[in-house]
């Protein structure tokens, strides 16, 4: 999606185009981090007090809590994680995020999608963006038998 509505407070120091990057890197490395299997980079994405908040109500924090939450649905099946970015919120020293998403699901012979709409806040720690607060709740889902 190339059209994102993008607002601005006073004083927000990072430019625009910044801010989708700081986004669409997130979206990049969730995506790699799914793909290799690796619940540590995921999990380094996150504040070490960041929270994780599902549509089924859990509240998982913290980043080692967000590492063993992302093992079990890896082992769950999640093989992709996509991202598509609707919207920002460009302040000083935040960025907040809102998103569709797709995650897939693979057992055994059965394929099955869920698609979301996400709020994520990104804020700078030690230099580094990263999320601290991701919500997110279930829009839609599809299930196909066979090959993926």
């Amino acid at each position: 999606m190339s059209d994102v509505k993008i607002t601005r407070t006073v004083g927000a120091v990072i430019d625009n185009a910044d801010a989708r990057r700081v986004v669409e890197n997130a979206f990049a490395a969730i995506a790699r981090a799914v793909d290799e299997r690796d619940t540590d980079a995921f999990a380094d994405l996150y504040t070490v007090d960041g929270v994780l908040m599902t549509p089924d109500g859990a509240l998982i924090q913290g980043r080692e809590a967000i590492k063993d939450a992302i093992g079990r649905f890896m082992e769950a099946g999640l093989v992709k994680q996509e991202a598509w970015l609707t919207g920002l919120v460009v302040a000083d020293g935040l960025i907040v995020e809102q998103s569709r998403t797709r995650g897939t699901v693979r057992s055994g012979n059965r394929t099955t999608s869920a698609e979301n709409n996400c709020i994520v806040t990104h804020v700078l720690d030690d230099g580094v963006w990263r999320m601290h607060q991701d919500i997110w709740n279930t829009t839609s889902g599809s299930a196909t038998d066979g090959s993926y």
